[in-house]
């Protein structure tokens, strides 16, 4: 695969991974294990939405991956250890975050942490701080 098609993610605690870019044949791969991993359900809870959509798009694009992440281990990681799910969230939230560079700007779905803009909070600064009247 050549390297315009395959992208690096580090997160911080877990490794390095290099992932394919996503094309749609792969779209179809990842809606198809996700829609075998909720069972069918029209709404499934956010929690199962989260966790299938994660595993469904590591399995299929998941190109390179540090020790214990290959996609058949991803698959059988233990249910119970809570910090495992958490860490593939995490993977994943580090994919999208990247994944998203490639579409148009107006396009992107994601903002990193500190990118978005916000509303003033209208924040006042209490009169302890305040400098003293002349």
């Amino acid at each position: 695969m050549s390297q315009s098609t395959v992208f690096p993610v580090k997160v911080d605690g877990i490794g390095a991974f290099t992932f394919r870019r996503r094309t749609i044949g792969d779209e179809i791969k990842i809606q198809a294990a996700y829609d075998e991993m909720v069972g069918g359900l029209a709404e499934p809870s956010s929690y199962l939405d989260s966790l299938a959509t994660a595993m469904a798009t590591y399995t299929v694009l998941a190109n390179t991956w540090p020790g214990g992440w290959a996609p058949a281990e991803v698959k059988e990681m233990d249910a119970v250890m809570d910090d495992r799910i958490k860490d593939l969230l995490r993977v994943h939230g580090a994919f999208c975050l990247r994944e998203d560079v490639f579409r148009p700007e107006g396009q992107r779905r994601f903002k990193a942490l500190g990118q978005g803009s916000v509303a003033d909070a209208g924040s006042v600064v209490p009169p302890q701080v305040q400098p003293a009247a002349e």
